[in-house]
């Protein structure tokens, strides 16, 4: 029989009518042809009306992108985009995004998206500012985030406006001040450091301070980073910190900037103690300077580097105040105490931008201010 939903079944001496009906195969068996087709008919009628249902209620039930929107948490929108985000930028960057989301998310976490307003954050970021020692720099940084979300949710046409779209005003606030170590506090620490710390630490402290290299810089050198015959160090790459899956990893990629990457001369004195270190050590020019025991060997741990670094600090006696980063700090007064330029101190510093430095500069210029008294009225 010519018949795609009917056939004969020679053993039961039936026709069997076999159609689908609402997702699922049907089966009825007839005596006669006639049987058969009516029973076809009547299952055809029966599907043709679910699919018609079905399609009905879809229409019926299907939202929009801009209804999604209108119903979405700035929570929920914020996260949804940070998982866009994340295909994006490197995982630090990402990482940066959450923290600006838990900066305001006790504020405006499950208020609805689309009925948040320029006034509404301004507010927002008054109170912050009233609350929290928070920068104006950072919180120029966590609006524009706010505002990449909007934008990025207009272009994808869930919404046309975005309440970021002009500035907000927001405060100077008083930004703590690193220092840099004094004379008498940079060899007590040395000191202190080969005493208690391993030789590899004390030499990734010393690196830091005579070459001003970020933490996340030096966690990743390699040998072949360094050149013993020109007496340099090569800053290429840098350790990543970052959030993935709710653990904490890190990773070696792209340095802070494109001006982090460098060329760096280094004391004779550093290049011997490499050198030594790494005649000592062994290993391949791709090893990393300081890294794990086991194999695979990673690079050491950013944590670790600066919970060391707080230990010989404490043991020395030195005050909380200086952090690991008052190296770098300490580096680029050093530069500026002896006259060098802004142009070279950037350059060696791998700063983006001058401003930095030239704060360091006014700072290092009230220094001279003091001990000029002090030479004068002792």
């Amino acid at each position: 029989m010519n018949d795609r939903y009917i056939s004969y079944n020679v053993n039961k001496d039936k026709y069997v009518v076999r159609v689908k009906v609402d997702g699922k195969f049907v089966s009825r068996l007839c005596d006669t042809v006639e049987d058969a087709r009516i029973t076809k008919a009547k299952l055809l009628k029966a599907n043709s009306l679910t699919t018609a249902i079905l399609t009905k209620t879809k229409k019926k039930t299907e939202k929009t992108k801009k209804q999604i929107f209108e119903e979405m948490t700035f929570r929920e929108a914020f996260l949804y985009f940070c998982k866009y985000r994340q295909r994006e930028v490197k995982i630090s960057s990402f990482t940066c995004y959450r923290t600006s989301f838990h900066l305001v998310e006790k504020y405006i976490a499950n208020v609805k998206v689309s009925q948040i307003t320029h006034e509404m954050l301004a507010d927002v970021f008054d109170v912050i500012q009233d609350t929290k020692n928070v920068s104006k720099s950072y919180l120029k940084c966590t609006y524009g985030r706010i505002k990449l979300m909007y934008q990025w949710y207009i272009n994808e046409e869930y919404t046309d406006i975005n309440p970021c779209s002009k500035p907000i005003p927001l405060r100077k606030t008083q930004a703590t001040k690193r220092r840099a170590f004094t004379k008498q506090e940079i060899q007590k620490f040395f000191q202190t450091a080969k005493l208690y710390v391993k030789y590899s630490l004390y030499l990734l402290f010393y690196t830091y301070y005579v070459t001003g290299c970020r933490k996340a810089e030096l966690a990743c050198l390699q040998w072949q980073d360094v050149n013993f015959e020109d007496e340099t160090i090569n800053i290429n790459k840098a350790v990543n910190r970052g959030l993935k899956d709710g653990e904490t990893i890190e990773t070696v990629g792209t340095p802070k900037t494109v001006a982090s990457v460098r060329i760096i001369p280094i004391p004779t004195k550093l290049r011997n103690a490499l050198y030594l270190y790494h005649k000592l050590r062994g290993g391949a020019d791709t090893d990393f300077i300081w890294c794990g025991t086991k194999f695979p060997y990673k690079p050491i741990q950013l944590n670790h580097i600066d919970e060391r670094f707080r230990y010989v600090r404490d043991k020395a006696g030195l005050p909380d105040e200086l952090t690991l980063h008052c190296f770098r700090h300490t580096f680029a007064s050093k530069l500026i105490n002896s006259g060098v330029d802004v142009v070279t101190a950037k350059a060696l510093t791998g700063h983006a931008s001058t401003r930095t430095l030239l704060d360091i500069y006014t700072h290092a210029d009230e220094e001279k201010k003091r001990q000029a008294i002090r030479n004068i009225f002792h």
